[in-house]
């Protein structure tokens, strides 16, 4: 019988341990949850010159480890939102001048960007856009300002200039005061930033004579010249009610019924424009396609209409330049030997722009 020694088993056992046996599982361990960390803004401020205007602001969040959390939850709001706006994208809009903090909120960190909404005068409106005065006479002139997106700057401050102020001076307040007879400009201006934003219009200061355009009380100023028994000045009627004329010769060829005045003060090479309403009344028995009423201006036509519909009132403007500084203006009727008659009112003069 064999026989083996104690060590030598022990040694046979520790062989097969090493060389049989199984390995030990190894152990595994989950990577932390990310957890917002850093939350910055991109811009950091804002500026707006026009109401309406949009700026994007974006945000970028990080995690403990740095990395960024793309689609990470953020949340946008405005200190004053009567200023500026900021919507659930980071979309900032200018509502109001002054200044508010945008805020970007992460859980429970956030970031702030400045915005500051300051209006500039981008676009300047006058009215009227022309002035014809005497000297010493004021017009006030009402000036619009708007940014470039088109809303009113309340605000603004205008710096006004004559251009002769020995013809008409204009005031801080845009007061217009003609001091000797010429032609001049105003003009209004806004500092708009880089640039200066400006407007202007033409005024004419000279002993301008035209009166009662508007026929309301009488015929002052005007002179009936070839008209019969139906023509000449009528008490009421007008447009939109007063007195009117009326220039009719029963149809007299060559006739012409008019209504004219002499009118001294034009601006020489200074173009005007003569506005008014004239109506065809009935009977009129003249081609409705007949050129037959007409305006002169020193004995040239500046303006020459059809009939038109009967018994209604239509606006007219007929400009022209003027090449003296007196000249006689004519309204005539049945021009051309057409039988047309017509009532004539509302008539002005102003400076073309």
């Amino acid at each position: 019988m064999r026989t083996y020694s104690l060590g030598f088993l022990a040694l046979i056992l520790v062989s097969m341990s090493s060389c049989g046996g199984s390995e030990s599982p190894t152990e595994t361990t989950d990577p932390p949850t990310p957890v917002a960390t850093t939350l910055t803004l991109s811009p950091t401020s804002v500026s707006f010159s026009a109401l309406g205007a949009t700026e994007q602001l974006t945000a970028t969040v990080l995690d403990q480890n740095g990395a960024t959390m793309t689609g990470a939850s953020v949340a946008w709001t405005s200190s004053l939102s009567s200023v500026a706006t900021v919507s659930t994208s980071g979309v900032v809009q200018a509502e109001s001048s002054g200044f508010a903090t945008i805020t970007a909120s992460a859980g429970s960190i956030n970031a702030t960007a400045a915005a500051t909404v300051e209006q500039v005068v981008a676009v300047i409106a006058l009215s009227p856009d022309s002035i014809l005065i005497a000297a010493g006479q004021t017009v006030t002139v009402a000036a619009t300002s708007t940014d470039a997106g088109g809303s009113v700057v309340s605000d603004a401050t205008l710096r006004w200039f004559s251009s002769d102020e020995s013809v008409a001076v204009v005031s801080d307040a845009g007061v217009v005061t003609g001091v000797s007879g010429g032609v001049t400009v105003v003009r209004a201006e806004a500092d708009g930033g880089a640039q200066t934003a400006s407007a202007e219009i033409p005024v004419v200061v000279g002993p301008f004579s035209f009166v009662n355009g508007g026929f309301d009380t009488d015929a002052t100023g005007w002179a009936f010249v070839g008209n019969d028994g139906s023509g000449g000045y009528r008490a009421s009627g007008g447009f939109p009610d007063g007195g009117f004329a009326r220039l009719n010769a029963a149809g007299a060829c060559g006739s012409d019924p008019s209504v004219s005045q002499q009118i001294d003060g034009f601006g020489v090479g200074v173009s005007y424009t003569i506005r008014g309403v004239y109506r065809p009344y009935a009977p009129s028995f003249g081609s409705a396609s007949a050129e037959s009423f007409v305006i002169r201006v020193g004995g040239a036509i500046v303006l020459q209409l059809a009939r038109g519909p009967v018994d209604v009132w239509t606006a007219f403007e007929a400009t022209f330049t003027a090449t003296s500084a007196n000249a006689l203006v004519e309204f005539l009727s049945e021009f051309g030997c057409d039988d047309s008659s017509y009532d004539l009112d509302n008539v002005s003069f102003e400076v073309t722009p």
